[in-house]
């Protein structure tokens, strides 16, 4: 199993701009296949698909000050599928060793660029170096493992929880639902625990069949 998890690794090809530090080429160079070169867009790339823009607190505060991030992560949300901005650091550790400079800039800015890149790619924040390649490397397998992770919203009937669990369970649907929220008017969804195999066949147009799928599911 190790060495199975350790070619897997290996066989992630990533590709490091070569502006990044000595220090993240070397990381980057144990964990994936890596070639260092001038990449036009993202600091990270993995297999062309994930693209990671990396910033230091320092660094992401100089990008927001003088416009840059938001045009590299556009610029990823139009080129890439998978695209992210990891900010490795403490804001209120940064901002502290700021007062001694003549950068200024706020808490208020911070939250707000986050928020603002929010609305169009995605913002990983890591505590130092070593966890923004841990979350990096789970974020590249996640990315590429050809698993399907979108979540189905579930379509609401009414404003009774108990009506729309029962209609969300596969093959029961919307009548059979209302059939047995009107017969026993349950209010809350732990009021169904209350409701068992007899009750359920009770209730007209429930086949036995039905009736314990909706069980297993209750369970």
């Amino acid at each position: 199993m190790e060495m199975s998890t350790l070619k897997k690794k290996q066989e992630l090809n990533v590709q490091v701009d070569y502006h990044e530090s000595v220090s993240r080429q070397n990381k980057a160079a144990k964990r994936w296949n890596t070639t260092v070169e001038e990449l036009p867009i993202g600091d990270f790339v993995c297999e062309h698909q994930v693209a990671v823009e990396y910033k230091t607190m320092p660094d992401f505060i100089s990008s927001v000050m003088d416009g840059r991030l938001k045009e590299e992560s556009l610029n990823q949300m139009e080129v890439f599928p998978h695209h992210y901005v990891m900010v490795e650091g403490n804001i209120d550790a940064t901002l502290k060793q700021l007062r001694y400079t003549n950068v200024s800039f706020t808490k208020n800015q911070y939250n707000g660029a986050i928020t603002s890149l929010l609305q169009y790619t995605k913002v990983i924040h890591a505590t130092n170096e070593h966890h923004a390649f841990e979350l990096m490397d789970s974020l590249f397998h996640k990315c590429l493992d050809g698993k399907d992770r979108t979540i189905h919203k579930v379509t609401k009937y009414g404003n009774n929880p108990c009506l729309n669990y029962i209609a969300s369970i596969p093959q029961i649907g919307e009548d059979t639902a209302s059939w047995i929220v009107n017969q026993y008017e349950p209010k809350k969804l732990s009021d169904l625990l209350d409701i068992g195999y007899d009750e359920l066949t009770n209730v007209k147009g429930i086949s036995d069949k039905k009736a314990n799928k909706i069980i297993e599911y209750l369970k």
